[in-house]
């Protein structure tokens, strides 16, 4: 059941490297390790970037709540992210698998979250839609 769950999680993830140099027929596990290693680094900058943004937009009550929120949130991500490091042990794919947990866990919060810099009751808006691009696949 890990590798199944390993695997649809790989699954996922591919869509996060697709298109990119990265994403090549002759790559070696290290280039893949290294590639999925470095888009996680940089949707982390952009990540961390957005949260800063939406703190400083928030009253300041909200923002403590927003915060415990994000650190609820790290924690579970953490937390899964640690499983499937363990369930890897050893294995080559390892470090690969767990920078793509990383990396999914952070692609769905930020989806998630973008809107808190829209006005209440507008579920869409621009700032929030600068983000798009991160989620076209194409």
């Amino acid at each position: 059941m890990k590798y199944v769950y390993s695997f649809i999680l790989l699954l996922n993830c591919s869509f996060a490297l697709a298109g990119s140099a990265c994403n090549t027929a002759d790559a070696t596990q290290a280039s893949a390790t290294q590639c999925a290693q470095e888009k996680s680094q940089a949707f982390e900058v952009i990540f961390v970037q957005l949260v800063e943004k939406i703190t400083r937009s928030l009253p300041p009550r909200q923002q403590q709540k927003f915060i415990a929120a994000q650190d609820d949130w790290f924690k579970m991500t953490e937390n899964d992210c640690s499983i499937i490091s363990q369930q890897l042990q050893g294995g080559s794919a390892r470090s690969m698998m767990v920078s793509l947990c990383y990396l999914e866990h952070r692609k769905q919060r930020l989806n998630q979250i973008r809107n808190l810099l829209c006005s209440p009751m507008v579920y869409e808006c621009e700032a929030a839609a600068e983000y798009d691009y991160l989620f076209n696949t194409n």
